[in-house]
């Protein structure tokens, strides 16, 4: 379960940081929720199965807190979306993204009140691919950096 779940983690943020090339995302400026029907669990989440089909813009906030995989074991992915790929969805534009609930629980390692996204996995309220590189640069090595001085003849 953990090594399928890393696997799919893994490659979600490698999707979500190819998606949000400039180049792609001009290109395909929608993302669709596929539910994945096929993976396990068999019982399929009732909101992952909601959610199928779902076509909002890339830079919609919904994406931060439900880019798949969303709990443990989640077969959800997403899929980028031209705008006459969103026509042939018969779609004049992308959909409303639904509300974002939140559960307020008690995280059992810590014993601090945790908040996170209903009808997603405690600890899953994230798009991997967006998380994947924060902290590994330092904030000072994150300047651009200074131009090379002129060659003095």
């Amino acid at each position: 379960m953990i090594y399928e779940t890393n696997l799919k983690t893994a490659y979600a943020a490698g999707r979500y940081k190819q998606m949000n090339e400039p180049a792609v995302r001009k290109a395909f400026p929608y993302w669709q929720y596929v539910h994945a029907l096929e993976r396990i669990p068999v019982t399929a989440r009732a909101a992952h199965k909601a959610w199928d089909g779902l076509v909002l813009p890339a830079n919609d906030p919904w994406w931060n807190t439900h880019y798949p995989p969303n709990d443990w074991l989640c077969g959800c992915g997403v899929r980028p979306v031209s705008k006459a790929k969103l026509k042939r969805l018969g779609k004049d534009g992308p959909d409303v993204a639904p509300s974002i609930a939140y559960t307020i629980t008690t995280d059992p390692g810590t014993g601090e009140l945790i908040n996170y996204p209903k009808d997603v996995g405690m600890g899953w309220g994230y798009a991997p691919g967006q998380t994947w590189s924060e902290g590994l640069v330092p904030k000072e090595l994150q300047k651009p950096l200074r131009p090379k001085p002129a060659l003095i003849d």
